[in-house]
């Protein structure tokens, strides 16, 4: 007599059961190890929520100052649902009898502690939880009185934290470095604005992750426009857990327009290191580089083009020339030398009294520039890439010129907010890539800054770029012609040409870092937010191979290996100055899932 299916289907799987306990446990499987105990941890305090502390105590306090204390503490909360991380709100009476687990600990404008809160939060972060201090928590006892120091300045550092007091405005601006984490997924020295409410401090340190400016980037701005190195953000790992101080919270940031997703990225990479997860982002430039920079010059008559062909020729740099299309008329021969050692793009040359283009009608703008590319287009130049005002001087009538003339990119913006490439659109379906000035050109460097020799020529341009680089950004190195002393000039540029080249950066043209957007943006990239961000997916949705596409991969402290069991074609190498860089490589049409640790 048969036994009933059901009866052999359970048997099956009873029985499968059993052999696959029996290959797991250490008596069935000779090979079998124990999991890493600091990985179970750390998956433990995942499955925590994060405690947000809302301190009536300090609400009091901060109501006599005649701030509202809650509507900070109010702004993390949203952020972190948005992200996908579990959250609890507590008080003083948590906070005085001991804090209960947690996956961190976000202490929002605490300066009123208890002596008890402080030996709990101590406690907390012996334990292995990790903290995140905004403000100077601790500086005052819940009755006001002051103590010598603050939290920030004992476990992290911080020298002098003290409010952020502007004179005229209500609002400061700071940036984040490169060589932070925290700059993975914004846009290199963009300028989150800080609307201040007598809330947002700022100290000093020897390691700041961000740091304030003043109201402007713009390169040729007074001395008041240059970067400062106060800090007002810090990320510290301890051999217990990782702690970040803050001068601010969500709540004082600016959020309207195209500011909100730089906000959300920020605090998203922030949470995420805080917490030990894996953190990943796609890279600003090719090869997962801190930084770019960009060869060019303007060619306004055929001696500048002769000596910018030979220039780059015994350099072997490609650069960008921004060619007169009254230069390409009546020497198309010049164009042929200028091809073979980079691109060529537009700067108009407009013969009324003033030289700008700036003010006319946009009818008359595009006029100018058609007639521009047609004395490029056929003087044997393919095609015109990209766009230079003349005199610097533009509006928006220009921008739309040059997307109507079929140019990829304009450069020439010195009112900017950022110093990644900004896509714009215009009249609501053409694009074009605006490129910022954020460094003075060769004339600004000899007659401003003293750079008539190669020596100091040399130094003023690598103190620009330096500073260009330390936001992740792109460096434009524009040279000149000096047409009464070409040696020393070229002795000049050669100099810091050499320089140049030695620097771990790339080293490219305006239109090849739009190649670049558009190949980087063409891959599409996501994070599963259920698996705590560690499944990520990288679809190719084209008929051509994608080769190394790149990734920055910041893993957790605790990961006993970077990537678990990695599909074939991903290498992964480490990065300077944080972090591994991850390249991919997609066939056609591909979808490729890695799992992270």
């Amino acid at each position: 007599m048969r036994p009933p299916a059901l009866v052999v289907l359970l048997l099956g799987l009873l029985l499968g059961a059993t052999t696959a306990l029996a290959q797991w446990t250490p008596s069935g499987a000779s090979d079998w190890t124990p999991p890493d105990p600091a990985a179970l941890e750390r998956m433990a305090r995942e499955t925590l929520p994060v405690a947000v502390v809302s301190s009536t105590v300090n609400q009091r306090a901060f109501q006599e100052r005649q701030l509202d204390y809650r509507a900070g503490v109010k702004a993390w909360l949203p952020l972190l649902a948005e992200i996908g991380i579990p959250y609890r709100v507590i008080g003083d009476y948590e906070l005085e009898t001991g804090i209960k687990p947690a996956a961190a600990l976000i202490l929002h404008n605490t300066d009123r502690l208890s002596d008890n809160q402080l030996k709990n939060i101590r406690a907390f972060h012996e334990a292995g939880g990790p903290v995140i201090i905004v403000g100077v928590a601790g500086k005052y006892t819940w009755e006001g009185g002051a103590r010598s120091i603050s939290l920030p300045e004992l476990w992290l550092g911080v020298q002098a934290p003290r409010p952020f007091v502007p004179a005229e405005m209500k609002s400061a601006f700071f940036t984040v470095r490169a060589t932070s984490p925290l700059s993975l997924g914004v846009d290199p020295g963009y300028r989150f604005e800080v609307q201040w409410q007598g809330s947002f401090w700022y100290g000093t340190s020897d390691d700041p992750a961000t740091f304030l400016t003043d109201w402007g980037l713009t390169p040729n701005g007074p001395p008041a426009r240059t970067i400062h190195t106060s800090t007002n953000s810090l990320l510290r790992v301890t051999p217990k857990a990782r702690m970040a101080w803050l001068g601010f919270g969500p709540g004082d940031l600016v959020t309207d327009g195209d500011a909100g997703p730089q906000v959300k990225a920020y605090f998203d990479t922030l949470l995420r290191w805080m917490l030990d997860r894996p953190v990943i982002a796609r890279p600003h430039w090719p090869g997962g580089k801190i930084g770019a920079a960009v060869v060019t010059t303007n060619i306004m008559d055929e001696i500048s083009a002769e000596f910018a062909a030979l220039m780059c020729h015994e350099e072997q740099i490609k650069a960008t020339f921004f060619v007169v299309g009254k230069v390409a008329r009546e020497r198309p021969e010049l164009m042929a030398p200028l091809m073979e050692n980079g691109e060529i793009a537009n700067i108009s040359y407009y013969n009324e009294e003033d030289g700008t283009i700036k003010g006319r009608p946009v009818e008359k703008q595009i006029k100018e520039l058609a007639r521009e590319v047609k004395f490029l287009t056929t003087s044997g130049i393919p095609r015109v890439v990209g766009y230079r005002p003349p005199l610097g001087e533009y509006d928006e009538n220009t921008l739309i010129a040059a997307a109507h003339a079929g140019m990829d990119y304009f450069f020439g913006n010195e009112d900017f907010d950022r110093y990644w490439p900004v896509q714009k659109t215009l009249e609501g379906m053409m694009t074009i890539t605006q490129f910022v000035r954020p460094a003075p050109d060769a004339y600004g460097v000899v007659h401003d800054e003293n750079g008539g020799t190669p020596e100091t020529y040399t130094a003023a341009f690598q103190k620009h770029a330096r500073r260009v680089w330390e936001l992740g950004a792109l460096f434009p190195f524009i040279f000149h012609v000096n047409y009464q002393d070409q040696e020393t000039n070229a002795a000049s540029i050669s100099m810091f040409l050499a320089w140049l080249k030695e620097q771990p950066v790339w080293l490219t043209t305006f239109g090849g870092v739009v190649d670049w957007i558009r190949q980087r943006d063409t891959v599409t990239f996501s994070i599963d937010t259920i698996s705590g961000g560690r499944e990520i997916a990288l679809a190719n949705p084209t008929a051509s191979p994608v080769v190394g596409y790149p990734l920055i991969y910041v893993p957790p402290t605790t990961a006993t290996q970077l990537i678990s069991n990695p599909p074939p074609g991903v290498l992964v190498t480490p990065r300077e100055p944080f972090g591994y860089l991850l390249e991919v490589n997609l066939e056609p049409y591909e979808t490729k899932r890695i799992y992270l640790n």
